[in-house]
C-alpha cells in the first residue's frame, strides 16, 4: 500500500515539474519591410540580414520590393546588404537596377543599412537605396559581391 502511495505521489510530482523550466531557445520575432532603389522598388534581389550574435538570414525581394520572413529569427542587432536573387547566381553579369546598385550596399560592413530586431514589437523595416549614395571612406569594391552565407538550419531561401 505504501508503495502505491509513494509511485501516485512521485508521478503527481513528475507531472507538476513538467511545465517547469526555461523557455525554449533564444528570444525570435518575424521580419517584413520594402527595399526601394531611388525610390522605386528593388527587384530581383535579396535582403539579408547578419549578427555575429544571432546569425545569419535572407529574404527575397517581391515585385513590389517586399520581404517577409516566413519563419521568425532571432531578435538582435543586424548588418544589413543586398544580395543575389535565388535565381541568380554570382559570377554572371548583373543587369537592370542591380547593375546600377552601388557597390558598397552589397558590402554588410558597408552599406550603413542596419536593423534592430526585438521581440513583442512589429519589425517592418523602410531600405531606400540611392544610385548617389557615396561610398564609405576606405571602401574598396569588389568586382563581384561575395556569395550569401549559408542559411541556418531549418530556414528556407525562397
Amino acid at each position: 500500500m505504501k508503495l502505491r502511495n509513494f509511485a501516485a505521489v512521485a508521478l503527481l510530482g513528475a507531472a507538476g515539474l513538467v511545465g517547469c523550466g526555461q523557455p525554449e531557445g533564444p528570444p525570435m520575432a518575424d521580419v517584413e519591410g520594402v527595399v526601394q532603389f531611388d525610390s522605386q522598388p528593388l527587384t530581383g534581389a535579396t535582403i539579408r540580414f547578419h549578427s555575429d550574435s544571432a546569425g545569419s538570414a535572407a529574404f527575397p525581394l517581391d515585385e513590389a520590393g517586399h520581404f517577409q520572413s516566413r519563419f521568425p529569427i532571432r531578435a538582435g542587432e543586424y548588418l544589413v546588404a543586398v544580395d543575389y536573387s535565388t535565381d541568380k547566381m554570382p559570377g554572371g553579369p548583373l543587369s537592370g537596377d542591380l547593375a546600377k546598385v552601388p557597390k558598397h550596399f552589397w558590402s554588410l560592413k558597408d552599406s550603413g543599412l542596419t536593423a534592430s530586431v526585438k521581440t513583442g514589437s512589429e519589425n517592418t523595416f523602410a531600405f531606400d537605396i540611392s544610385s548617389s549614395a557615396k561610398a564609405p571612406p576606405g571602401f574598396k569594391p569588389k568586382s563581384m559581391p561575395a556569395p550569401p552565407p549559408p542559411l541556418p538550419p531549418g530556414i528556407e531561401n525562397k
